[in-house]
């Protein structure tokens, strides 16, 4: 979140895990009353916040998406197993005997 700061200033956090993807986010920043003024220093804080959380988002569509298309490629490769399995089991019975 956004909060007020003992050193004067608004101080952004952010903290978020995917354990499936191997991925951590811990960001914390500070935005300094002395260097953009008490009003300015608030809203580039909730706007950095905000933007960290857009990131968050778009980057879990992105996996979503390419979780779903590794889904189907596992399906599709199984269901070729599959069907060379049985045109094997059905087509090649008679030719292996010498």
């Amino acid at each position: 979140g956004v909060r007020w700061h003992p050193i004067g200033g608004w101080r952004v956090q952010f903290d978020r895990r995917d354990y499936e993807h191997n991925f951590f986010v811990k960001c914390s920043c500070y935005f300094r009353v002395q260097l953009y003024g008490f009003d300015r220093a608030k809203e580039l804080a909730i706007a950095y916040r905000r933007r960290l959380e857009a990131e968050w988002d778009e980057q879990q569509r992105i996996w979503a998406k390419l979780d779903a298309e590794r889904a189907a490629a596992q399906a599709r490769r199984r269901e070729e197993r599959q069907l060379a399995a049985l045109s094997a089991d059905a087509g090649g019975g008679g030719q292996d005997i010498l």
